[in-house]
């Protein structure tokens, strides 16, 4: 024998698929790109300040990972001046012609340029060595790189982001008060949108009485 609840007048039956559509209506398209694009820049800020070279000047990683900013315009315009740099530690056999790699300079600093030419057995260690060039540069490199030399591939970058890490690490106060009215704002907007997502009417799910 089927028993059922009685339902007392005037009260409204929500189905459990409507719940869970009401719970993820504050979910939209743009709530999301707002939070991706926060949290990217935040990601990159956290990054750059704890893998930010150290006083011996040898790159720092995290889980294989370095970060980076171009200093010099070599590399324009795919990478200009001032380009948040993520690179990716791989061994040298996997780096071919036309990669963008940063590398360690004699004077203990680095760089960032592509590769134009691959030597097997170089040196007279016979590892492997690299010709590269700044795509906005006339001549290859006069120094070939040694494998050892090789601090990573370029696997990501991103000139806005270097812009905003820049203004960081030059007026940290005030971009401390702007990154408040960013977050206030993407609260707001984030806040905004679930409002509006929510009064969007939707088909009600069939009642069972």
């Amino acid at each position: 024998m089927n028993e059922q609840c009685p339902i007392a007048a005037g009260a409204t039956v929500v189905s459990a698929p409507d719940r869970h559509n009401r719970k993820n209506r504050k979910d939209g398209p743009l709530a999301r790109v707002f939070s991706a694009l926060f949290y990217l820049l935040l990601i990159a800020a956290v990054l750059t300040v704890f893998m930010a070279n150290g006083s011996d000047r040898n790159p720092r990683s995290i889980f294989g990972f370095s970060s980076f900013v171009v200093l010099t315009d070599s590399m324009y315009p795919v990478l200009p001046q001032g380009t948040f740099l993520l690179v990716h530690h791989v061994d040298a056999e996997e780096i071919n012609i036309g990669d963008d790699i940063t590398f360690m300079l004699p004077s203990n600093s680095t760089a960032t340029h592509r590769v134009v030419d691959v030597y097997e057995g170089y040196g007279v260690n016979g590892e492997r060595g690299f010709r590269t060039q700044g795509v906005n540069n006339p001549h290859a490199d006069p120094d070939a790189v040694f494998a050892g030399n090789v601090v990573g591939r370029v696997v990501f970058s991103s000139p806005a982001i270097g812009a905003f890490i820049g203004l960081v690490q030059k007026r940290p106060l005030a971009s401390a008060a702007l990154g408040v009215m960013i977050f206030a704002l993407f609260l707001t907007l984030r806040y905004l949108l679930g409002t509006l997502a929510g009064k969007v009417p939707r088909p009600e799910p069939p009642r069972s009485v």
